[in-house]
């Protein structure tokens, strides 16, 4: 009887580490002229809570399940989407989004076109 219970046990724990497996996928966000992104947000596609940033040199990890989807996202860059592989390092290239823009003022209670704005107001660039 103890023979089963701990065989069952073994089988039990071994089961579920196949089934929890996790890769650890390491990468580098870079911009178009291949310069580090710092700061660029990784996110695990089907679970939103697990992500992680870059560092100064554009390097991150993150823990994943096995073919997990990653969504890589930066201020003013398009965002990725790429396919975790498990053991290679992935190097994602973002591309800006550069999209016109008319000139706003921003207040502190509310946005208006510039032309629609009576009242003083600063520049910021």
């Amino acid at each position: 009887m103890k023979k089963k219970l701990i065989t069952f046990l073994i089988l039990f724990f071994m089961g579920i580490g196949i089934v929890t497996a996790q890769t650890q996928v390491q990468g580098t966000v870079v911009d178009e002229e291949g310069e580090p992104v710092i700061g660029a947000t990784i996110q695990l596609k089907e679970d939103g809570s697990r992500e992680t940033i870059t560092d100064a040199d554009g390097k991150f990890s993150l823990s994943v399940p096995d073919n997990a989807t990653l969504i890589v996202s930066y201020v003013g860059m398009k965002t990725q989407e790429v396919k975790a592989v498990s053991g290679k390092p992935i190097e994602v290239k973002m591309i800006s989004d550069t999209q016109m823009m008319e000139e706003v003022v921003i207040t502190g209670y509310g946005t208006f076109k510039k032309s629609a704005y009576a009242g003083s107001a600063s520049s910021v660039k």
